[in-house]
């Protein structure tokens, strides 16, 4: 039993209302309900599960799991493992899903009935090679009610992601048309294509590249429709999901990366023969491990392969700390929010901003997070000027910062 947390500040001791069976809070989703009540919706591990927030005070509700039960987290193969969720334009109790396995579902949060609109079993166009989809990632929903979704890697699932830090890029981003049911790709050859969102006029389509620590952009009206370019690149870490408001975007960083933690994905184009090299080590690991299973199943074998070819292969070389970027639609930097010592987790995957919070979910973490706001964060204000203090003590990590204001001096 794992528990879901509140904090009003990265720093603050988190307070847990009650314990649940949360297991890598990949996405969330939410939407205002008035003053006095608000509802989220997240999709924690394979469960989806509504929140009513009353006063601040969550309540839980278990809606559905999708689309079976599952034993562990080495069984997400066969049992699916939801990534990426929005809420439909279309009906007002409708949660659009992305499964890393299983394709693109439409829920009904109220009945828990489950339609796939988008198979894996489909060859989808890309630019140059047509292929089946292997890894479902990420997706936002039109007025109209189209789809926008992406597809991490055409050559690997996600027990295998660790391989594409080392492969050719090979992910894209789709349009869903609701009315005809057709895919049409807008971007391929991705380095891992993740989040998504839709800027609030819908003029363009943004798309994070998770391993080239940027942001693309779609123009899907106008004289550039279908065009694209970089929002913005040179993030200090990996991009993960999108989420967007009238005032600006919200760009969590799977990992973080400065001077001390470097990223392992950027030295990897450079050096093409040890990219060959890792990926046959991981290739000759897996070997034994498969002949022994296609012949003996067993949950051992499972979990070797699964731990081998996995993300979470790599989890101890990923700090403990959280960084969550906020943008204008402009693609300039307005803010940041930093947890450098633990406490807030390892990592964010996804923010999404309900009241006077933003609520964190997380593929490494075992609890959502709940951090009040600055004011100026939200309402799109140019980021404070940060100015680096010294302590007397031992030198650490992280140094102190003062943030100077317009209506005054604090420190993060």
């Amino acid at each position: 039993m794992w528990n879901v947390c509140s904090r009003d500040a990265f720093t603050d001791r988190r307070r847990c209302y009650r314990s649940v069976p949360i297991s890598t809070p990949e996405s969330t989703a939410g939407r205002s309900c008035g003053s006095t009540r608000r509802t989220l919706r997240r999709w924690l591990g394979w469960e989806v599960i509504v929140v009513s927030c009353a006063s601040g005070l969550p309540g839980w509700k278990g809606v559905d799991r999708f689309p079976n039960l599952v034993e562990s987290l080495e069984d997400e193969q066969v049992c699916s493992r939801p990534l990426g969720l929005a809420l439909d334009t279309q009906r007002t109790n409708s949660l659009i899903a992305v499964d890393a396995y299983a394709g693109i579902w439409v829920v009904d949060m109220v009945s828990g009935v489950k339609k796939q609109l988008v198979s894996r079993d489909l060859v989808l166009d890309g630019f140059g090679v047509n292929r089946k989809p292997r890894l479902f990632n990420s997706v936002a929903v039109a007025k109209n009610g189209d789809i926008y979704w992406t597809e991490s890697s055409s050559d690997f699932d996600l027990q295998d992601a660790v391989s594409t830090i080392f492969a050719n890029p090979s992910g894209r981003l789709f349009k869903y048309d609701r009315k005809s049911k057709k895919n049409t790709v807008l971007l391929d050859q991705l380095y891992f294509a993740n989040g998504v969102a839709l800027s609030p006029d819908e003029e363009f389509v943004l798309v994070s590249e998770t391993f080239a620590s940027q942001v693309r952009r779609v123009y899907l009206k106008g004289e550039k429709a279908f065009e694209s370019d970089i929002f913005v690149s040179g993030l200090p870490g990996l991009p993960d999901n999108l989420s967007g408001d009238g005032s600006g975007l919200w760009v969590p960083l799977d990992v973080a990366a400065d001077a001390e933690n470097p990223l392992l994905v950027h030295l990897m184009p450079n050096v093409p023969l040890i990219r060959k090299f890792c990926a046959r080590v991981i290739a000759l690991a897996r070997l034994p491990f498969q002949l022994v299973h296609r012949l003996l199943p067993n949950a051992y074998t499972r979990r070797f392969l699964y731990s081998i070819g996995h993300f979470e292969t790599l989890n101890f070389l990923i700090p403990a700390r959280t960084t969550v970027v906020r943008m204008d639609w402009s693609g300039r930097i307005v803010g940041s929010l930093h947890g450098l010592d633990g406490t807030s987790g390892s990592s964010a995957t996804h923010a999404v901003h309900v009241g006077e919070y933003l609520y964190l979910g997380s593929v490494r973490n075992r609890f959502v997070g709940r951090v009040r706001l600055p004011p100026g964060l939200v309402t799109g204000e140019p980021a404070p000027i940060h100015e680096k203090i010294l302590d007397d003590a031992p030198r650490p990590k992280q140094g102190k910062l003062k943030v100077i204001r317009k209506d005054g001096e604090g420190e993060l």
